[in-house]
């Protein structure tokens, strides 16, 4: 216990000793510095919505047109699975990208 104290004391000195720069001199970061780290996070989000619901976009209409392909060709059932799929995540992507942006 008497240790413990000690080294209690010593360190509240030392502590006291250091002058008040050095304590609470911390570098930030650049996108920190500015104030504005909610609005860049906030763009970089949106950025990020916008680069995936376009490519899942883009896929869901890459799957539509491959199942047209199929369906023209005569396989009505694999033709369907790839149309009705596309359709489903072309709407998926789109009520993504609606939400993010009601909630931005």
């Amino acid at each position: 216990m008497k240790h413990l104290f000690s080294v209690l004391v010593v360190v509240g000195v030392v502590w006291l000793a250091l002058p008040d720069a050095a304590i609470a001199e911390v570098k930030l970061p650049s996108y920190a510095s500015s104030g504005s780290a909610d609005s860049q996070a906030q763009s970089v989000g949106k950025k990020v919505t916008d680069f995936l619901s376009l490519g899942v976009g883009i896929l869901a209409i890459i799957g539509m047109l491959a199942g047209a392909g199929f369906f023209s060709m005569g396989n009505r059932d694999r033709g369907w699975q790839f149309l009705s799929g596309g359709f489903v995540a072309l709407v998926i992507a789109g009520l993504v990208y609606g939400i993010a942006g009601l909630a931005a």
